[in-house]
């Protein structure tokens, strides 16, 4: 099972064969939409894109991608109706009449295969137990059920059936705040814990701060913040934050904004390239080199659609050769997981002097609104990582490094 790293507690290993864990997470809410040939197709096609994390939604409901303004439609092989209770009406999206004593077996038993399938492949499943909450028919709890005797049945019901997968992580909800309170999350961390006997690890999913450092059921802390204010500064800031409470854990930028996904007003700009794989890539390592990891997200919708089983990427983890933006997340992964990267902390103070590349080249690179050096090593000097978002040429402190190291140089 995967654990908090007892040795390095910033990062992650395997419980048996003490392997380190690489996170290099995704989104896909609506996986378990799908029909079981293209969820195996998908998971197929992520771990070979080097995805090693999957967010998958057990409930949530809306009539379609517009939603999130993507143009994404159910169609026979895809439903974004998830409907772990039997229901009065299981095909309407506000009020399908959910019986939240009676569970829907055949779902669970879908979703079961779902985990199965990533199982073999090593690849965790961060199991939601709400994805948009607030969204009319998703919460059949309400605010006076919340953390009540129905909703506690269904937490456990999830775990009795789920947990016995090695490859499964606990988020309590997406976006929590949205529709639940602090006290909720709290009440219902600790309820988790209590139930899994295995104790996988939990956390939920927030908004821009992360409220339970000290939280003996938080076993790692989530983000949500888009573009450049959730790159290296801001994942930088929540680890000093973190070492503050003198309780160290993992820290996840679990969404910073997905390829192509341009609501009016949000993001960088309103035009390409933001939110571009270029600038996604980018944030990854940037999220890297402050100690940290992330969850991206691939583009939604081509515009063309696919033809029968229209919509995928973020939504749903359906995906095809116009997402580019895994492509360029391979170098990050296979860079980090060729090294000791475990054994680095981010060292801001070790590059001394920095001359970028032609702002033509800069721009080429990602796209980042200003150049710049980041860097991080281990405690013994003996290895370090410098990124140059854009290029360019450093100078490095030199008691920072043991003598005699030899630089070698990789295109991100």
């Amino acid at each position: 099972m995967l654990r908090v790293d007892p040795e390095h507690p910033w990062h992650f290993r395997w419980d048996g064969s003490k392997e380190r864990f690489f996170w290099n997470g995704t989104t896909a809410y609506w996986l378990a939409g799908w029909d079981d040939a293209t969820i195996r197709q998908s998971l197929d096609r992520l771990d070979r894109l080097k995805v090693t994390r999957v967010r998958a939604a057990l409930n949530g409901r809306v009539r379609d991608g517009r939603a999130w303004f993507e143009n994404v439609f159910p169609t026979d092989q895809f439903s974004f109706l998830l409907n772990p209770w039997l229901a009065r009406d299981p095909a309407s999206v506000e009020q399908p009449g959910f019986d939240v004593t009676r569970f829907n077996v055949a779902y669970w038993q879908k979703f079961e295969r779902l985990l199965r399938h990533a199982w073999a492949k090593d690849m965790v499943i961060s199991v939601i137990f709400h994805v948009d909450g607030s969204r009319p028919g998703v919460d059949p709890f309400g605010k006076s059920g919340m953390g009540g005797p129905d909703e506690q049945r269904y937490y456990r019901y999830a775990i009795a059936r789920l947990a016995p997968f090695a490859n499964v992580m606990w988020d309590l909800a997406n976006e929590y705040r949205h529709f639940r309170t602090d006290a909720w999350a709290e009440q219902m961390g600790a309820f988790v814990k209590a139930c899994d006997p295995y104790d996988h690890l939990t956390s939920t999913h927030g908004h821009g701060d992360f409220r339970f450092r000290t939280s003996a059921w938080a076993d790692f802390a989530m983000y949500q913040s888009w573009d450049e204010h959730g790159g290296y500064e801001f994942m930088l800031q929540n680890r000093r934050e973190q070492a503050k409470t003198g309780r160290i854990i993992p820290q996840v930028n679990e969404e910073y904004g997905y390829e192509d996904h341009y609501p009016q007003g949000w993001g960088e700009n309103r035009t390409a390239p933001a939110r571009a794989a270029e600038t996604r890539t980018r944030l990854a390592w940037e999220i890297a080199l402050a100690g940290g990891y992330q969850t991206s997200g691939e583009r939604a919708d081509r515009g063309t659609g696919w033809g029968p089983g229209t919509g995928g990427g973020w939504i749903n983890g359906r995906g095809d050769d116009t997402m580019i933006l895994f492509e360029q997340q391979i170098p990050l992964h296979d860079f980090f997981t060729s090294i000791t990267w475990w054994t680095l902390e981010p060292a801001p103070d070790l590059v001394t002097s920095f001359q970028p590349a032609t702002p033509t080249a800069a721009k080429a690179a990602g796209a980042h609104p200003r150049p710049r050096a980041l860097a991080m090593r281990n405690s013994d000097g003996d290895l370090a990582v410098i990124y140059l978002a854009g290029g360019g040429t450093v100078t490095l402190k030199a008691d920072g490094l043991k003598d005699g190291l030899r630089p070698l140089v990789q295109p991100a």
